[in-house]
């Protein structure tokens, strides 16, 4: 009997249902739940979806199931890759509330204490006593440029970054190398490049602070540098700090000739390596960036904060979104019907949004993550068809338009992850109320390996995935209701 066959046989018996029984409420054959019960091949999913509603079990019982059974479907490590990509998404759409305090308790600048560099050279052990050096360096030195040749081993580096970007007063450059794994052979080292690329991504979103991350290839996870003393090292200001293998000592130098060839490395190497993710923050660039990232490639899964379909909007929509106010109202426009025309020949398409997106479609006319400066809210008409479009997408085969669980995958920030045919994702990140905007742009083929498969597992309508994604006849009666909605706006206009 297989793990998924004993646990079945458990809930069964906790039922109090007989097999019999069981067979005859569920429509399954007798035969097969006895299969299911015995074999160690993996059951049919209907057949699973057939049996579950009549075992009586508890929601944490129902996921426990279906995640034995996704486990042996796709195997255990693709299984623990996808969770760790479904924990990395749940993190960039609901960040943690910034904290005034510091991880690193550091002082202030205006309390006086400062890092002497008289003192220097110096060797100091300790992670805290480490940190805290680090801190006052950060605060003391006027650095308008910060390197960083240090891997994400641990939280040293993000309470770091996090105290940063929560007491500098002054942009600061921040270039950071690192390693990743080249052709993962297991999930540890899938996860490895993961938690690289998950610790990169909320700082390259970040909008107080200019992040760029550069990454070479390593063989494996522990490398020769766990047997140098001080393998990384920190550039800050006029004062190098060499780190140890686990950040637990370091030394401290202020001679300008031994920073300055430190810092001609860095930049040598800098030239050698490849940008983990590029960065724009021009709107006009974005734009230009992310229509033309799908002139010859197009886009195959998105998660956005509204419906991102294109066969939804028509040029008479968009001539209505365009606000005719601003001086680039014609570019927008030009630009938006080009990328119109190239992408309505798209059959396949994944699509996530939440609830929010259609309040703010259906209440106050806005059917883009466009910042309102550019586009104008969609007249009451409009939406109606928008939204029986976005019906009639949702009822084709090939596309899965879905609504996320705003319980369970909440999506605060304003941000579209987008995958495209060439295996690129691409992440777009705007502030309406600050007026900045981040687009990224992700092309290292092990990451987005990960991420493009689990963009297109999400849209599974059963098992984990249906704790986080509604399903298609959830999606369809939610658009139902809000079309219900607008009817009686359109009613209440006329009258």
């Amino acid at each position: 009997m297989s793990i998924l066959g004993d646990k079945l046989n458990q809930y069964i018996n906790a039922s109090g249902y007989t097999v019999y029984k069981l067979s005859q409420i569920s429509g399954v054959n007798r035969t097969t739940i006895v299969r299911m019960l015995n074999a160690n091949r993996l059951p049919e999913r209907r057949n699973m979806e057939h049996l579950i509603p009549y075992l009586k079990l508890t929601n944490d019982e129902r996921k426990d199931l279906w995640r034995t059974y996704e486990m042996m479907s796709s195997g255990e490590e693709l299984f623990y890759q996808r969770q760790y990509v479904l924990d990395m998404m749940l993190a960039i759409y609901n960040p943690p509330e910034r904290q005034h305090i510091s991880p690193f308790r550091a002082a202030r600048v205006d309390t006086g204490e400062i890092f002497d560099p008289i003192e220097t050279p110096c060797i100091m052990s300790g992670k805290y006593e480490v940190a805290h050096a680090l801190s006052l360096i950060m605060l003391s030195e006027d650095a308008k440029e910060i390197c960083i040749f240090a891997p994400f081993q641990n939280d040293f580096l993000s309470e770091f970054f996090g105290h940063f970007s929560r007491n500098t007063l002054s942009e600061v450059h921040i270039h950071h190398m690192m390693h990743l794994i080249k052709k993962p052979a297991d999930i540890t080292q899938v996860n490895y490049n993961l938690s690289v690329l998950s610790h990169v991504l909320p700082l390259a979103l970040a909008e107080d602070i200019d992040y760029h991350a550069y990454y070479s290839y390593v063989n494996n996870t522990v490398s020769n540098e766990s047997q140098i003393m001080f393998p990384f090292y920190v550039i800050i200001g006029n004062m190098l700090i060499e780190l140890a293998y686990d950040f637990s000592s370091a030394r401290f130098t202020s001679d300008p000739d031994i920073v300055q060839h430190y810092r001609n490395s860095f930049e040598a190497l800098r030239q050698k390596t490849r940008q983990l993710v590029e960065v724009h923050s021009s709107f006009s660039e974005i734009m230009s960036n992310f229509t033309s990232s799908e002139t010859n490639q197009y886009s195959t899964s998105t998660i956005s904060t509204h419906p991102r379909i294109v066969n939804i909007f028509d040029k008479s929509i968009l001539s209505h979104m365009i606000r005719a106010d601003i001086a680039t109202s014609q570019f927008f426009e030009q630009l938006f019907q080009n990328h119109l025309t190239r992408l309505m020949s798209i059959k396949n398409r994944t699509c996530f949004f939440p609830i929010t997106g259609l309040d703010d479609l259906v209440y106050n006319g806005r059917i883009t993550d466009i910042p309102y400066e550019y586009v104008a809210p969609v007249p009451i008409e409009d939406r109606m068809t928008i939204l029986e479009r976005l019906r009639v997408e949702c009822m084709k085969e090939s596309c899965k338009i879905r609504i996320t669980n705003p319980i369970s995958f909440p999506m605060k920030t304003n941000i579209t992850i987008q995958s495209t045919s060439d295996q690129r994702i691409i992440l777009l990140a705007v502030d309406h109320n600050e007026k900045k905007f981040r687009y990224l742009e992700i092309d290292e083929p092990a990451l987005t390996d990960s991420l493009v498969d689990f963009l297109e597992y999400m849209g599974n309508d059963f098992g984990i995935c249906s704790d986080y994604v509604y399903s298609r006849d959830q999606t369809l009666e939610t658009i139902d209701h809000y079309m219900d909605e607008l009817e009686n706006m359109l009613s209440t206009e006329e009258s």
